[in-house]
């Protein structure tokens, strides 16, 4: 018995210095901070010409409702507003609004993509009284403009052309061609939009080192044991389907139901997909999340992840605790529309249930199909996609390239006074960049602006804001990575 406990013991011992040892050995990957100084400052009065541009509503709806006048309105006003680009860049349009600039560079060879949407989500007209600001007038109060299109995405678009104007007017021509995509419906999928760019691209024959869309933010408390505000480079984003359960049960006065109906079918089937959750998983961008991340948080954290063929586990509980964790580490699903009945006295003879998913790399929209039907082999049901709409994963762009390393390096220089680390992330929503992938197999996402605590919840909602510095600070970002972008 001593020579076994001596054994474990033993065992243990090792055990806790290998954990040690590789603890102790975290690479570092943060890219360094340059040094170089800002080639030129912001032009005067961003924060006012935002506040125009939130002024168009640009809302995106059916295309057979798009507002032609405002999607006018906003094209004539960003000439007018930066004539320097729309004198020196060549622009093309493709759908009815979708703009796409080249800006030629010392070379043509590797060029590189910056995207931006002009687009925005509607606003739900019974709260406006509780906005501090029109959201349309784009106002200035308290240091913030107001209004629907700040974060998303008109913060980027119109930052973008400030960069580009204030280079513009010192002269500057970049190292290789920049090529712009700012699209017109991505809240809707961007099948006029960005769909078109990319096929407009691909016919030209580009191909492009790299692409930057929207995507990952900047905050502060968002990871947990992590002091320092994070910057999320998204290297992907999840697939999307809605998956319909219809179920067909005879129906009846409700004073003599029978054991069954087609509701409690549709009941039962939630209760099996809540049995069948889909496999949580740490490969993809939550590896390189982790690598990045994990050299500074906590002790904890960090030895977690540099430990993982032992406490993989570990790390998966912890992020399944909390619904934003879960839906990084696996496909989610969730019931989101239930149409039965025409009477409360009726039984209906048939029930549809809806639910969302939100799809893992690794996974795909037919994997997930598969998935329900499973899970509900023997129930009475169908089972078809919803509006028979399926988008898969994008692929995983490489967070160990050139190309990650300096769109990082170019983040942690801009915000070198905050201390800024960044890492790879996996984006949850959908993006324009999706689309880029047949014109480039690095498609990265990110959004320069600091968020604060509550922006999250402000993004498509009440008192939509950005601060007139968090302006300033990402105007400084497009300029550093358009002026000091490396020959090809």
């Amino acid at each position: 018995m001593k020579k076994l406990l001596y054994s474990i013991l033993i065992i243990v011992i090792i055990l806790v210095a290998i954990i040690l040892f590789r603890t102790s050995m975290a690479e570092d990957y943060q890219p360094a901070v340059r040094t170089t100084e800002l080639r030129v400052q912001p032009l005067d009065s961003a924060a006012n010409r935002l506040g125009e541009a939130i002024q168009f509503k640009t809302i995106s709806h059916h295309p057979a409702m798009m507002d032609l006048e405002a999607f006018n309105g906003f094209g004539a006003w960003m000439r007018e507003s930066y004539p320097g680009i729309f004198h020196t860049m060549e622009v093309d349009t493709v759908g009815t609004h979708t703009y796409i600039l080249h800006w030629h560079g010392v070379t043509s060879e590797n060029p590189i993509l910056l995207m931006a949407h002009q687009d925005v989500v509607p606003v739900d007209q019974s709260g406006t009284s509780e906005w501090k600001a029109d959201p349309w007038s784009g106002q200035i109060v308290d240091n913030y403009v107001y209004g629907r299109g700040t974060l998303d995405d008109k913060g980027s678009l119109v930052t973008i052309l400030e960069a580009c104007e204030a280079l513009i007017r010192s002269d500057f021509q970049p190292a290789r061609d920049i090529w712009f995509v700012f699209g017109q419906d991505e809240e809707i999928g961007g099948a006029n939009g960005a769909e078109l760019a990319a096929a407009w691209l691909e016919e030209k024959g580009l191909r492009f080192d790299w692409v930057l869309d929207e995507g990952g933010i900047i905050s502060s408390g968002i990871i947990p044991g992590v002091e320092s505000p994070v910057g999320l480079i998204g290297t992907a984003e999840k697939g999307y389907i809605s998956i319909d359960i219809e179920a067909n049960y005879e129906g009846g006065h409700s004073s003599m139901p029978k054991d069954t109906n087609a509701i409690l079918v549709l009941a039962d089937a939630i209760d099996r997909l809540s049995a069948s959750p889909f496999e949580p998983t740490l490969e993809g961008p939550m590896e390189g999340f982790l690598k990045y991340v994990s050299p500074h948080s906590g002790f904890t954290m960090k030895m977690a992840a540099n430990n993982q063929w032992l406490l993989k586990s570990v790390i998966l509980s912890t992020y399944m605790k909390s619904p934003s964790g879960a839906a990084l580490v696996r496909t989610t699903w969730s019931p989101t529309i239930t149409r039965a009945g025409i009477k409360d006295n009726v039984i209906p003879g048939k029930a549809i249930l809806t639910c969302n998913s939100r799809i893992m790399p690794g996974e795909s929209a037919e994997s997930v199909l598969q998935h329900y039907k499973d899970a509900l082999v023997g129930l009475p049901v169908t089972i078809s996609i919803h509006d028979d709409l399926g988008i898969d994963p994008s692929p995983v762009s490489a967070y160990d390239s050139e190309a990650f390393e300096y769109i990082g390096a170019t983040a942690r220089t801009t915000f070198a006074d905050e201390n800024l680390i960044v890492a790879p992330y996996l984006v949850l929503g959908a993006t324009d960049g999706r689309q880029m992938y047949s014109v480039s197999d690095k498609v990265y996402r990110f959004y320069p602006f600091m968020y604060e605590s509550d922006d999250l919840s402000r993004l498509h909602g009440l008192n939509e804001r950005v601060g007139v510095e968090a302006i300033d600070n990402a105007i400084k970002f497009y300029i550093r990575l358009i002026s000091e972008l490396p020959e090809a």
